[in-house]
């Protein structure tokens, strides 16, 4: 007889994966909306939980939406049908979609975004740029080499290639030697003289403001700002297939599918 999974299951599962104990004190990471006693046959993943994906997920026949970014990060006072977060929470609910996020958990989790993002640029031998207190390999970031030295200039278009991102923000020189590398997923700038002080020649994160771009020119690491979204995406998409495999492993009979249409709401425009 086969096992009928349900979203609590799911919740429990994932919990492996990212436990909540890692993530932020002011973080929201788990349950948004829906019911723990829900059935589950097909997962949704989805960096943002935009109506969008809810409607996709809805289209899809999924009946979770897991996404690294929270729907609700602060209390509500009231929930308005005609505005976020309230009308991506009716939405699901009219869809009998549940929505669970991962998201600074994920971020340090050992098999999350930053294990995610440095297997997509192929480091090797990566260890953890900020350890959590306590965790084996937990932390924020991870530090690797690369298969061989690159110009910062061929390194940038690299990870151009890699990640989907047709442009890239780039503090150094262009024919700086780059072999160490360190990566953040999402918002990594002040991770700047972290990564400097582990011996990275780059830096490869996004968010990365004018101060922390200043600090990385006066202590002579190379920065390459892929931004938040496309560092996270595409981190996001290799903890969707992991967590496929951890379902086959359990046969459980549930299919895993990702958002891919979500676009950046950040673009560059050439004066």
């Amino acid at each position: 007889m086969e096992m009928t999974v349900r979203v609590k299951d799911i919740l429990s599962l994932l919990e492996e994966v990212a436990p909540r104990r890692l993530a932020e004190k002011w973080d929201n990471s788990g349950l948004q909306v829906g019911s723990l006693k829900g059935e589950v046959t097909k997962i949704m993943f989805s960096l943002d939980p935009c109506i969008e994906a809810v409607n996709q997920a809805s289209g899809a026949g999924a009946e979770v939406l897991i996404t690294h970014h929270p729907l609700i990060f602060s209390p509500l006072k009231s929930v308005s049908v005609d505005s976020f977060p309230g009308e991506v929470v009716s939405f699901a609910l009219e869809k009998g979609i549940s929505l669970i996020s991962a998201h600074t958990n994920l971020d340090r989790a050992r098999y999350g975004i930053n294990d995610a993002l440095a297997e997509i640029l192929e480091l090797r031998d990566p260890v953890v740029l900020e350890e959590y207190e306590g965790g084996e390999r937990e932390g924020i970031g991870r530090v690797g080499t690369l298969e061989k030295t690159l110009t910062l200039a061929d390194f940038a278009r690299y990870v151009g290639q890699r990640l989907a991102c047709k442009s890239l923000s780039i503090i150094g020189s262009a024919d700086a030697s780059i072999n160490r590398v360190a990566v953040v997923g999402g918002s990594g700038g002040s991770f700047v003289g972290r990564a400097r002080s582990m011996d990275a020649d780059c830096l490869v994160t996004g968010d990365v403001g004018y101060h922390h771009a200043l600090a990385a020119w006066r202590d002579g690491i190379c920065v390459i700002d892929a931004g938040h979204f496309h560092t996270e995406k595409a981190a996001l998409r290799v903890v969707a297939w992991r967590f496929q495999a951890m379902l086959e492993s359990r046969e459980w009979d549930i299919s895993v599918v990702f958002f891919d249409a979500q676009i950046s709401p950040v673009f560059n425009l050439s004066a």
